[in-house]
């Protein structure tokens, strides 16, 4: 394993994990948004009422869209495509047609939430919810 980068909030004088595509001070910025409130909370699942994987409590966007979010167009078509796979391999009762494709897909959510918080890490923190269930 390689090592962690961690800062010391200034405020708090928390020990904060610094990501490795974020700088100490914008993790510094975030751990301040949070404590004031500030920070969105984006749940990431899908289910059949929203293509996109983003829900969000206490917002004017309760279904946040790639576009609310300000997602790369790269990071857009893959989530499609995500859903696209899962709306085509899974049954109406939420059952996978093939418990292979499932491994398969539940690590592409992995990855894909990754690259979300990587994109919105400035102002929300994602919790990945997309293996409940499992």
């Amino acid at each position: 394993m390689g090592e962690v980068n961690r800062v010391v909030d200034p405020v708090s004088q928390v020990e904060l994990i610094v990501p490795s595509f974020a700088s100490p001070e914008r993790t510094i910025e975030q751990a301040t948004l949070e404590r004031r409130g500030g920070l969105r909370r984006i749940r990431f699942y899908l289910d059949g009422t929203n293509p996109w994987p983003f829900w969000e409590d206490h917002s004017d966007t309760y279904m946040p869209t790639p576009a609310d979010l300000g997602l790369s167009p790269e990071l857009e078509s893959d989530l499609r495509d995500w859903y696209d796979s899962w709306n085509v391999s899974v049954r109406y009762n939420g059952d996978p047609v093939d418990p292979v494709w499932l491994d398969a897909w539940l690590l592409r959510g992995d990855e894909l939430v990754g690259r979300v918080q990587e994109e919105v890490w400035d102002f929300a923190e994602v919790i990945p919810e997309h293996r409940r269930g499992e």
